[in-house]
This record gives C-alpha cells, sequence and structure tokens, in this order.
C-alpha cells in the first residue's frame, strides 16, 4: 500500500472514532493545507473537516512566513472547525492547540518537547513545528477555525534552520531525531485526534488552566529575550495568554499580545 493510501487510512480510523469529524481529504501534494480548507464549504456546526498533503508547496507560517517542509519529511495538516458563534477566548485557541499537540507528542513517546510563544513547538532547544490559526466570521454569525499544524518528521541531513527561526532557535529538528520509533502515520493520527478534541471542548476548557498548562511547556519562560523594543527576562504568559517581560533592573512588566508582529530573539 502507497504511504498515500497508508495515511487516508490512518486517518479515517480517527474519524470513525471522532464523531466531530466529518470529512478527511489527504494528497499528494497541495500548495496550503489551511487555503485548501478555507476554499471549500465549511463544516456544519460543531463539526469538522481535515486535510493533509504528503508535500506542501506553498505553507503559511504567522505573519506572512513561509512554512518550509520538503517533500515527505513532515506532517503537513490542517483542521477546520466551526463554532457557533465567536468564543470569547479566541485568541487563546492557538495557546490550547499547542498544549494539546505537546502532550500528545509526549504520550508519543516524543521527550523533551515544550513550547515558544505563541506558536513554535520545540524540541530539545530547536525548531521542531509550529501552528498557524486563522480564522472568518461567516454570514450567519457562525465562527470557522482553520488550524495548521506542521512538524518536522524526518528532514533530509542539509536541512538549514528557517530564517523566521534565526532569532530565537538553537537549529532544527524532528520528530525521527528525538524519538525514531515514531512513524509518520501514528504522529498523524495523534496530532490530528489531539486537535480534535481541543476545538470540541475548548468553549468548556478554562483559559486560566489553559494558560497555566502553557508555562509549564513555555520554553521561554526565564530566558533573557529582547522583543518588541524591549529586553528583559521572560516571564509567564498571563491568562489572557499575553507574553510577560520583566526588567530585572527596575522590576517592570511589559506586555505583548500574540497578536502583534513582533520579532523576538534569546539573548545568548
Amino acid at each position: 500500500m502507497s504511504l498515500l493510501a497508508s495515511m487516508q487510512s490512518a486517518l479515517d480510523d480517527v474519524a470513525a472514532r471522532e464523531a466531530a469529524l466529518a470529512t478527511v481529504s489527504v494528497f499528494e501534494t497541495l500548495p496550503s493545507t489551511n487555503t485548501w480548507l478555507m476554499c471549500q464549504l465549511p463544516p456544519a456546526i460543531g463539526e469538522a473537516h481535515a486535510a493533509l498533503t504528503l508535500h506542501q508547496t506553498d505553507g503559511r507560517g504567522r505573519q506572512g512566513r513561509t512554512w518550509h517542509a520538503p517533500s515527505g519529511s513532515g506532517l503537513c495538516l490542517s483542521v477546520a472547525y466551526r463554532f457557533a458563534a465567536m468564543p470569547k477566548s479566541a485568541p487563546a485557541l492557538t495557546l490550547s492547540l499547542g498544549v494539546a499537540i505537546v502532550d500528545a507528542l509526549r504520550t508519543l513517546g516524543v521527550p523533551d518537547v515544550s513550547l515558544k510563544w505563541p506558536n513554535d513547538l520545540v524540541g530539545n532547544d530547536c525548531k521542531l513545528g509550529g501552528i498557524l490559526v486563522e480564522s472568518n466570521t461567516l454570514k450567519d454569525g457562525s465562527f470557522l477555525v482553520v488550524a495548521g499544524m506542521g512538524i518536522n518528521h524526518k528532514l533530509p541531513d542539509d536541512f538549514a534552520l528557517p530564517a523566521s527561526a534565526a532569532g530565537w532557535a538553537r537549529g532544527v529538528t524532528d520528530v525521527s531525531t528525538l524519538n525514531a520509533n515514531v512513524d509518520l502515520l501514528v504522529l498523524a493520527s495523534g496530532v490530528l485526534a489531539a486537535a480534535l478534541t481541543c476545538m470540541t471542548v475548548f468553549e468548556q476548557t478554562s483559559v486560566a488552566d489553559t494558560m497555566t498548562a502553557f508555562n509549564a511547556m513555555h520554553w521561554l519562560c526565564d530566558q533573557s529575550i529582547e522583543v518588541d523594543g524591549y529586553a528583559g527576562r521572560c516571564g509567564p504568559v498571563d491568562d489572557t495568554g499575553r507574553l510577560s517581560l520583566v526588567d530585572d533592573a527596575t522590576g517592570s512588566v511589559h506586555y505583548i499580545s500574540s497578536g502583534e508582529p513582533v520579532p523576538l530573539k534569546v539573548v545568548a
């Protein structure tokens, strides 16, 4: 059986277990799984559609950055979910998905995984992947969210660190380096199930509890960073998901929203 057929079968199994997952589409090549889902008819309220490609040719990250994924080297997966209305805590969804995905990776036996605020997955101090959440309020007032998840699985030996991560990551890594026993089918199934659970229970989940969980995985916390013209020690995210930056000399705290397009640098 080809990898494409095997992947379709594995994700169909997830759909059979997860009532909220109405459709799952697997492609050999696709410009962007997020863009493809955004162009389809939306799922029913309380339901989800998923799309995965083995090769994404025009993947996107936050602030218009490019997501680099050589053919067959990683997970390129998006999930579209439709809420009845915009959740009051919608800005926290990216962080909540990050927590869910790290939990899934740890359950699969991938060690040394953490989160870099607001949307990066970190493995052993290196860039492992990222999350891109896009949304749209539909004519009936319902709220469509499309969450793209890119995770390096087995990169070529000569793959370089993406320029967008050069200011903070120590390098680039993949799941196979962290645990060679986790194959791509298992990774895709685990991450898809985790994302679906996160979305379907999101409105019933305490934002404060989510931020507590995020802070327990927060790779930046206590590191010296420069961001938004400020320099200091990174503190925990607050109950709204803002990053805190502490000036050790004065004790003053500067807060940064995840929606602000600010480059971040870790000071060695």
